[in-house]
């Protein structure tokens, strides 16, 4: 018997529970990122400072080995890989086939061979002869939000020194190194700290954290990421910024990044707040995971969610609810480390991230610039992503399409722009008094829907108009009550059968009924019954006195 053996590294954390869910759902967790290229440029001095990066990081040339009988894989790699690359010129003949946004969603879905690779897919759009697109894609078990910066700073640094003939092959920390340290930090005894604050904790209330208007929620649970990404106005950006009174640390230099991301933060728990009415709401904010220096630059997935638990009612003022953000996120990056995912909460149904845009890079005469990026990591319900571009504020609503629509998600985006206004406008009012419905929902709820009038028949009765309802809809449910329920031919039916009944004993125009009934379906059935026999029908209620009803 032949027993193969495969040399390789341990998975982190984050990439094992990430490979079980990729597993599972077969659903494609990605990272991608759109570089725009404008200047002097030349492709074949980009490709081969791609492939620079490649040979300089091993997370770029690590394929994921399973032997028969492992559910886990071993990392493994290569001495050298071979860059996937492809160039597309969108002239005016193609550019309905070959758009930026169908290529890059169709990198997104092309699935990866982790077992052969390559995993670092790299397409060049031409534009024109001197602005071109670079969009790079890598499955989420080798990159994260600050991979994808950190790629994009090293694309122009090796550009540079390809042009100009220079090495660029220094030595850097390496993923598995990462990946080791991590798997011996659950055996280390000195974490016992950290684990015991997060075994502390209760996410019970996760649950049943679920918006009402979800599809399906117990139907579908496959997990399918769709993506609505819209703007800020540069002036909403401005408030945000500078002119939201609710932060303690305003000043003249107004809010810095991580207020802003504080505020984004509250406002999105206080929406999910006003939507479920649940006291206790959890979000699972990303944080990058690079708690040391010394891993800032490395490539690799390191992000993941931890977890943001405010306790909200219709008395607290938006500046209680930061501050209560506020103190949480401090408490949770202080045992970050610690956090090992699978061991305390499965997922989270609602996700939030915080990005800053990369700042332009110049190689010789070409110009760098981060354009946009998609990152998906684990499954959830919606993730609100905000990315700072400095003049705006890009936010995105990742969505699982399988619970809701898109209409529904343009709705929300446009309640959450709503809310950002008020909560900036009105920083000390309570929170349940905040605006979140924009002026066409507002206009559509309190009028269009209440558009109830029609011109009624002069000529016919009630009981004549709900006949021709059975006629046009007889298997239509027309009354429920409790566990009952009837359709319009039932109900119609019965009604006939007790005014022939009524008739028999002479009930007749100028006849009074009296109906003794509690409430339930068979008091419809009564009024109608009355009516058809040509009677005119009286509600007593059955709590009266003897005396009272017999009156």
């Amino acid at each position: 018997m032949i027993t193969e053996t495969i040399s390789g590294f341990r998975l982190s954390p984050h990439q094992k529970r990430l490979w079980l869910l990729q597993k599972e759902s077969g659903a494609a967790y990605v990272a991608q990122s759109v570089i725009c290229i404008e200047g002097n440029f030349k492709p074949e001095v980009l490709k081969a400072a791609l492939q620079n990066i490649v040979n300089r990081h091993q997370i770029l040339r690590t394929t994921f080995h399973c032997l028969p009988g492992m559910k886990i894989p071993v990392m493994v790699v290569k001495d050298s890989s071979v860059l996937s690359w492809r160039e597309i010129y969108l002239s005016k003949d193609n550019s309905q086939k070959f758009t930026i946004t169908s290529i890059c969603q169709e990198e997104k879905s092309h699935p990866f061979d982790f077992e052969q690779g390559p995993l670092l897919r790299c397409s060049l759009l031409q534009l024109s002869a001197n602005k071109h697109i670079l969009v790079v894609t890598l499955p989420a078990l080798c990159a994260d939000a600050r991979t994808l910066k950190n790629l994009f700073a090293e694309i122009s640094d090796s550009y540079s020194a390809c042009l100009q003939g220079e090495d660029f092959s220094k030595e850097v920390v390496q993923y598995v190194q990462f990946s080791e340290w991590q798997n011996d930090l659950l055996e280390d005894s000195e974490a016992e700290a950290g684990k015991n604050y997060w075994s502390q904790q209760d996410f019970s209330a996760l649950d049943t954290l679920t918006l009402p208007f979800a599809d399906n929620f117990y139907q579908k649970t496959e997990f399918q990421p769709q993506v609505y990404n819209f703007t800020l106005s540069p002036h909403l950006t401005q408030e945000i910024k500078t002119n939201h009174r609710g932060a303690e640390t305003r000043g003249g230099e107004g809010l810095n990044s991580n207020l802003v991301s504080l505020f984004l933060l509250s406002c999105w728990q206080i929406l999910l707040w006003r939507f479920t009415g649940q006291a206790e709401i959890i979000v699972g904010k990303i944080c990058h995971g690079r708690e040391y220096e010394e891993l800032n630059d490395v490539l690799g997935l390191f992000a993941k969610s931890l977890p943001i638990t405010s306790r909200l009612n219709t008395d607290l003022h938006f500046s209680e609810v930061l501050q209560q953000v506020t103190q949480a996120v401090e408490e949770a990056n202080e045992w970050q480390e610690d956090f090992i995912f699978e061991k305390n909460v499965e997922s989270f149904p609602f996700i939030f991230d915080f990005e800053q845009l990369p700042e332009k890079c110049l190689a010789s005469d070409v110009l760098f610039s981060f354009d946009t990026q998609y990152i998906c990591l684990e499954p959830f319900q919606i993730k609100l992503s905000c990315i700072d571009k400095e003049e705006f504020l890009e936010l995105g609503f990742y969505y699982n399409a399988n619970l809701f629509s898109a209409d529904a998600i343009h709705r929300l985006a446009e309640q959450f722009q709503t809310l950002l206004t008020s909560a900036i406008e009105n920083p000390d009012v309570a929170i349940s008094q905040l605006q979140i419905l924009p002026p066409n929902q507002l206009e559509q709820l309190l009028i269009d829907f209440n558009q109830t009038q029609v011109d009624s028949p002069r000529n016919k009765c009630i009981h004549q108009l709900f006949e021709e309802q059975a006629t046009l809809t007889p298997d239509k449910i027309a009354v429920v009550f409790e566990d009952k329920q009837l359709t319009y031919s039932e109900l119609n039916q019965s009604a006939n059968q007790l005014a022939h009944y009524l008739q028999k004993l002479r009930v007749q125009p100028d006849v009074v009924v009296g109906i003794c009934l509690e409430r339930s379906y068979l008091m419809i059935v009564a009024m109608l019954g009355v009516l058809k026999a040509g009677g005119a029908y009286l509600p007593l209620d059955p709590g009266l006195p003897k005396e009272a009803i017999a009156f």
